[in-house]
């Protein structure tokens, strides 16, 4: 009776990984994104300071995170404005370039968590939140804290313009073979609601605070006018997507 287990047990995972490997090549060609992050999220704004965040502490960091993402784009900037501190990171990922948990795996609850940070709090597809009179599609919330600083960061995955996010989400991430039966439950999780385009066109992006009430921040106007900037990444419910290169309202 063990033999059998053991074999059909084999068999699963067996059938489990070729069908990911195989879905990860069968992806959709045609781009819908045709805007530049860099310019959406700008390097200046009249009324704010803006500065560039580098993705890494150093060159070799920022060369491994590259190396890692395999991303097409990438911005990450911080704005100020009176008391409002934003800071916006966004990556985009063509078609046929990473799969939806390879890519927006490396979220706070995975690259924060492993870097030092303590995941403190956490809301799962927050909705029904609106900035003056647009509501924002739903997005994932953490509040995560080291040395006594606690930042509250919003995040988005999208996957072919749609909100993609996972019922749960543990900490950390692992890799090697560790990783591959970590990450599973999701991979199959993809494979239910994507089929075999497992290497869609997508955007994750997050806007962190620095040490700022949540509260305060989502009642505030200029916050409210700078993520009317983002509004072309499809953030808010009152868009319909017919190209990255611009959402209509």
């Amino acid at each position: 009776m063990k033999k059998i287990f053991i074999i059909l047990l084999g068999a699963f995972i067996c059938a489990v990984a070729g069908t990911v490997i195989y879905a990860k090549w069968f992806v959709e060609s045609a781009p819908r994104f045709h805007g530049e992050l860099a310019k959406i999220a700008p390097a200046e704004l009249p009324g704010w300071t803006v500065e560039e965040v580098p993705i890494g502490h150093t060159q070799g960091m920022i060369d491994y995170v590259i190396k890692l993402l395999k991303f097409d784009q990438c911005v990450s900037r911080r704005y100020v404005k009176g008391n409002l501190a934003i800071t916006f990171y966004a990556a985009y990922w063509s078609p046929g370039k990473r799969s939806p948990i390879d890519a927006g795996g490396h979220n706070p609850d995975a690259c924060w968590v492993d870097n030092g940070w303590t995941r403190i709090g956490r809301e799962f597809a927050v909705s029904g939140v609106k900035l003056g009179d647009r509501e924002l599609r739903p997005y994932e919330m953490g509040l995560y804290e080291r040395e006594d600083v606690q930042l509250p960061v919003m995040f988005w995955h999208l996957v072919n313009g749609d909100v993609h996010a996972y019922k749960d989400h543990r900490q950390g991430w692992e890799n090697g073979v560790a990783g591959v039966f970590f990450r599973l439950p999701k991979r199959l999780e993809d494979l239910k609601r994507l089929g075999l385009n497992q290497r869609a066109e997508q955007i994750f992006m997050r806007v962190s605070f620095d040490g700022q009430n949540l509260n305060d921040v989502l009642a505030n106007p200029d916050f409210h006018s700078f993520m009317n900037l983002l509004a072309p990444l499809g953030i808010f419910t009152d868009q319909t997507w017919d190209g990255y290169s611009g959402l209509s309202r």
